[in-house]
């Protein structure tokens, strides 16, 4: 699945303005409900769902990079919002810096295959150190997602299938 497929206008939050993590989640969670991507029921339930997988181990990487992530029963395919927080944010980073790049994804339970190949694409996507200061640049959401269109194709010439992602033939 391609990140870009994930996101719209409403689930980028730009700017990401929280105190910590559990603020940064709330507000993610809450831009896929504005963007009518969640409805507004399930807002606890999924918010929850985020906040207990946080607290058995952080999604704080490395480099200002957090992948909150959960699995809920639902239907349907993956939902995602991104956060850029120039200032950073606390998030319990594996190296100890804030979090400045906050992709939140929700999966269906059923789907633990997909929800694998997402987690690895937003690694391999936000592996790049120009793409982060990039996307830490940019003034609006639809340059979020010339960037992150951009990043994918280089990726898929570089690397061949992209993982997750259906082949022409396919």
């Amino acid at each position: 699945m391609e990140l870009v497929e994930l996101l719209e206008r409403g689930t980028v939050v730009l700017p990401l303005e929280a105190r910590d993590k559990w603020e940064a989640i709330r507000t993610l969670t809450m831009s896929l409900v504005e963007a009518g991507k969640l409805p507004a029921e399930r807002f606890e339930e999924v918010h929850r769902a985020l906040v207990e997988r946080e607290k058995e181990l952080s999604t704080g990487m490395e480099k200002g990079i957090a992948v909150p992530h959960a699995g809920v029963d639902m239907p349907g395919e993956a939902l995602g919002a991104l956060g850029l927080a120039p200032q950073g944010i606390p998030f319990e980073c594996l190296d100890g810096e804030p979090a400045r790049i906050i992709f939140l994804m929700v999966t269906p339970k059923d789907k633990k295959l997909r929800h694998l190949r997402t987690l690895s694409t937003i690694v391999r996507v936000l592996a790049h150190e120009g793409l982060r200061r990039k996307l830490l640049e940019c003034a609006s959401t639809e340059e979020v997602m010339r960037v992150l269109q951009e990043r994918e194709e280089e990726l898929l010439k570089e690397g061949g299938p992209w993982p997750g992602r259906r082949s022409p033939s396919s």
